[in-house]
């Protein structure tokens, strides 16, 4: 069984163009996203799938130059193009990330891929009732089955968002959801999407003090509310 990253990501994103190649740190929102995924346990390997649109030439010549595995593909069926990237590195499980979770914890997605083996399952998710931050989000399914219902994701909705049909006719599945015990994550938005993200991003990456991808969930909370609560 293969199990493999799929990274979402685009040049065009319409809040906040070109972030997923902006430079924090002298590193590029991509390249701090590269380095945690590439660190997850459980992975047989990893992949960035962008749209073929002219705009995202540029991250294909970062990966190109990063030796970092790329699909290009629809630009709007998004999920047709996370199928897709799946089925061209012949995953049997797609461990979904969005491009805009800079702060994504390995451990934790290494955990996830865990009990996702071990319970035999259809799809795990974190995203539900979000007790862990936005940002931060988890999403795995099998290929066969996300192969068996893409027919069904017509809507636009499920097409640009991806797992919502999964969440909307969980019944059909063998799901688990992960909860944080911990509520102090609750609420807490660390997604990458607007300037004023992009901000907040670079404040906290400003407080690091040891290789970024050594950072847990919590550790990144705690310097978030360090900036909310002025303490700096």
């Amino acid at each position: 069984m293969r199990i493999g990253i799929v990274v979402l990501c685009r040049y065009s994103s319409s809040r906040l163009y070109g972030k997923i190649l902006k430079e924090i740190k002298g590193k590029k929102v991509l390249e701090y996203i590269c380095d945690k995924v590439s660190r997850v346990k459980g992975i047989d390997g990893f992949c960035i799938a962008t749209s073929v649109e002219k705009d995202d030439d540029a991250i294909e010549r970062f990966c190109k130059k990063n030796n970092v595995n790329i699909f290009r593909g629809d630009l709007n069926n998004v999920s047709k193009r996370f199928y897709e990237c799946a089925e061209a590195n012949n995953y049997d499980v797609i461990v979904r990330i969005n491009g805009d979770n800079i702060f994504l914890d390995k451990d934790l997605i290494s955990d996830a891929i865990l009990k996702f083996k071990e319970n035999n399952l259809d799809f795990l998710s974190n995203v539900k009732e979000r007790t862990y931050p936005k940002g931060m989000s988890i999403e795995i399914v099998r290929k066969d089955v996300y192969e068996a219902h893409l027919k069904n994701m017509t809507s636009d909705y499920y097409r640009e968002h991806v797992m919502p049909y999964f969440y909307d006719n969980e019944k059909l599945f063998k799901t688990m959801y992960l909860y944080n015990e911990d509520d102090s994550c609750k609420g807490i938005d660390l997604a990458l999407d607007t300037q004023e993200d992009f901000n907040t991003v670079t404040k906290i990456l400003s407080l690091t003090t040891k290789l970024h991808y050594k950072y847990n969930y919590k550790e990144i909370v705690s310097l978030y509310k360090k900036i909310n609560d002025k303490q700096i």
